[in-house]
């Protein structure tokens, strides 16, 4: 038994070190910001004011062992699922605070163990207002679906972006800064595998980025609480709108929901209610995509009555006409074999 555990663990660290290597041999991996004229030491933080000009000096490491040719470029912070942070490819124009940083997207090769430095120009508008504003700089190296299978040794059908981001965060008067936020239009959809779920988008309209927290219940149509879930947003950016995925874990039936939800940020609350319809069509659908992806749903036989009752009775009632057609003619064929039989007899 110790055996076992001797070589399952001489495995495991072997697979780690393999993992290790390939991934220092394949990635730029180093990406830091001069940090002397910013206020944070992790990345590149300033007050400034309306109008300023400020210098982003920052430097990439090639640690790898192979030359490697990447991108570097500003960009826009955005918010991603139930909040945090994505950032743009690099074939996407800034239209936030990235058109704030003026360098053009730049490619480059760098040798194994080079580096070379950049330097980046913020302006700040002169009709800023106070807050936070928070743009990126970021590198960009593409790697071809066949260089990751040769390099892994796993096959892969998909090209990869792997990014290097430097968050830009610039503050202007910030204990001034506005806190706004507004829930847009809600949706749902049904998944693949079935299940439904609803978007809650929070838009940011503020000048300094929010992490609101809510509470969402879904309701039948007689006000029977389904699902209670309580959330708080990671990080939601100025301008931009971060979702809440709210997950059902079970096929809703036919019929009207209600979804109440109470958003808190600052010391704001927000409350409504999003109503929506299920039909039978859609539930169809999603007991459809559920066998597809290998999850049957089972409606269990008095949910099924309940909700298919109309087409039950039209089947029966189908089955019931053709037996009783079907005994008519069976009557008829009847009458007449035992008349040609009384004719025969007569004769």
């Amino acid at each position: 038994m110790n055996k076992i555990k001797i070589l399952m663990l001489m495995i495991l660290v072997s697979f780690i070190m393999y993992s290790t290597r390939t991934y220092a041999d394949n990635s730029i991996s180093s990406f830091t910001a001069s940090i002397e004229n910013s206020q944070s030491s992790s990345g590149f933080m300033k007050s400034v004011r309306p109008g300023d000009e400020v210098k982003v000096r920052v430097k990439v490491n090639n640690v790898s062992k192979k030359e490697k040719e990447f991108t570097i470029y500003p960009t826009d912070v955005l918010s991603d699922l139930r909040g945090g942070w994505s950032y743009p490819l690099k074939e996407t124009v800034p239209s936030l605070f990235g058109t704030w940083i003026k360098e053009n997207p730049e490619t480059v090769k760098l040798k194994p163990n080079k580096s070379k430095e950049f330097v980046f120009t913020v302006n700040v508008p002169k009709d800023t207002k106070p807050g936070q504003y928070i743009a990126a700089i970021v590198t960009q190296e593409f790697t071809p679906a066949e260089e990751a299978t040769a390099t892994s040794g796993m096959s892969t059908q998909t090209n990869s972006n792997i990014q290097l981001p430097l968050q830009v965060v610039l503050n202007v008067e910030i204990d001034r800064s506005t806190r706004k936020i507004e829930i847009g239009k809600l949706t749902h959809i049904i998944n693949n595998n079935g299940l439904l779920t609803i978007f809650v988008p929070h838009i940011n309209k503020g000048t300094i980025l929010e992490k609101p927290e809510g509470i969402l219940t879904l309701k039948d149509k007689n006000g029977i609480v389904l699902l209670k879930e309580s959330y708080t947003m990671d990080s939601v950016y100025v301008k931009t709108t971060g979702l809440y995925d709210f997950n059902v874990p079970s096929i809703l039936t036919p019929g009207k929901y209600h979804l109440d939800y109470e958003i808190k940020y600052d010391k704001a609350a927000l409350k409504d209610t999003y109503h929506f319809q299920v039909t039978t069509a859609d539930l169809m659908n999603a007991m459809d995509k559920a066998d597809n992806m290998g999850n049957a749903y089972d409606l269990g036989f008095w949910e099924f009555i309940k909700e298919f009752w109309i087409w039950i009775v039209v089947v029966i009632s189908i089955i019931i006409l053709l037996m009783i057609v079907i005994i008519i003619l069976l009557l008829r064929r009847r009458k007449k074999d035992e008349k040609e039989e009384s004719v025969k007899k007569g004769t």
